[in-house]
């Protein structure tokens, strides 16, 4: 009687389905990590015009009449009354009744949070994978940037919401799971820290454009920079008037005329915004040649429209026109400035003003 015992080295059963990509495929991976990171940008709504629907809703087979590429700049536009939709008024129709306190449209809390959850787990499991440091720093970075942009996008919209900064878990106890808003201003806080703490890991000396000059160790402001935040601040009053230093085509003031312009204020916040508009007009010696000032009242997410009347100098040459915001309680103001230029001189300087912004 003969045994014969057969064996093989080769594990032709064991074999990786080639349709699906594991947890651990992705997290071992740097393309996958970076497509992982693509994902995330995917389910931020806020960035297809302030819409809430995902690109394919679980359950329902994609239809490109149900994406956010069709409906989220249709319904936006028929809410804004920038556009009247004469085929389908989906959008319209919610104007009348479909805006209630709880909501009803155009709602992203909780696709907001999912990608949160997603920014989290990236920031969670990159310090492990085998991955550069230098790519593992840059994906981290751009991570939390993402997450503190939905933060961004939600407190404008929402006000203080619950800022969570890890991930969670169905087995998690319910005072980690279901978390107490936090105070707006916190959350502010926290969106500007986070912008603050990774600058560094996201820009370095080719793509700082603008904002920083020398080396971007040192993070020296440019003047650019610290004009932005006037620009761009919360709260602010604007000279609405073309500054005539970059808009060549446009015909000088007569000197000696009266000019009319309105002053517009913007309130980005959920509170309303008061305080006086110094407004200034300054000749090429520095010198302010007209004062006044105006009180300003501006309902919460609003815009108010005031109107201003200056009297201009004889005297032809180039003039600064400034608006100094200054918000209840607060001793800086917020700056917004046109340059104008009276009578047909040719040599006109616009270089005597520099205000540390």
């Amino acid at each position: 009687m003969s045994l014969a015992v057969f064996s093989c080295t080769d594990d032709l059963l064991e074999k990786k389905p080639l349709n699906a990509i594991t947890d651990a495929d992705v997290w071992n991976d740097q393309t996958l990590i970076d497509h992982y990171l693509t994902g995330i940008y995917k389910t931020m709504s806020v960035l297809e015009n302030e819409t809430a629907f995902p690109l394919e809703r679980p359950g329902i087979p994609y239809n490109y009449s149900f994406t956010i590429l069709w409906k989220g700049p249709n319904w936006i536009t028929e809410m804004s009354d920038e556009c009247v939709i004469n085929g389908w008024k989906e959008g319209s129709n919610y104007k009348y009744d479909g805006l209630r306190i709880g909501g009803g449209l155009l709602e992203w809390f909780e696709i907001g949070y999912y990608a949160i959850r997603a920014a989290n787990e990236m920031i969670e499991r990159l310090p492990l994978a085998p991955v550069s440091d230098a790519f593992r720093k840059e994906k981290i970075a751009e991570a939390r940037y993402l997450r503190a942009y939905n933060y961004f996008s939600m407190v404008k919209r929402y006000g203080g919401v619950p800022i969570i900064t890890r991930v969670q878990h169905k087995e998690d106890p319910d005072q980690l799971l279901f978390l107490p808003r936090d105070s707006e201003k916190a959350v502010y806080d926290f969106v500007i820290s986070e912008m603050i703490d990774i600058y560094g890991e996201l820009y370095t000396n080719a793509n700082t454009g603008d904002w920083f000059m020398n080396n971007i160790k040192d993070l020296e402001i440019s003047p650019a920079l610290e004009w932005f935040k006037h620009c761009f601040a919360p709260q602010v009053v604007f000279i609405n008037l073309v500054d005539q230093r970059y808009m060549k085509h446009t015909q000088p003031h007569k000197p000696g005329s009266t000019m009319l312009f309105n002053l517009v204020g913007v309130n980005d916040y959920h509170t309303p915004a008061t305080g006086k508009t110094v407004v200034k007009l300054i000749n090429s010696k520095g010198e302010v040649v007209t004062q006044q000032e105006k009180n300003i009242n501006i309902h919460p997410l609003m815009k108010s429209t005031v109107p201003c009347m200056v009297e201009l100098p004889k005297e032809n040459g180039g003039y600064l026109l400034v608006a100094e915001f200054y918000p209840e309680g607060k001793k800086q103001p917020v700056v917004s400035r046109r340059y104008l230029k009276i009578g047909d001189s040719k040599n006109e300087k616009y270089d005597f003003y520099d205000m540390k912004p």
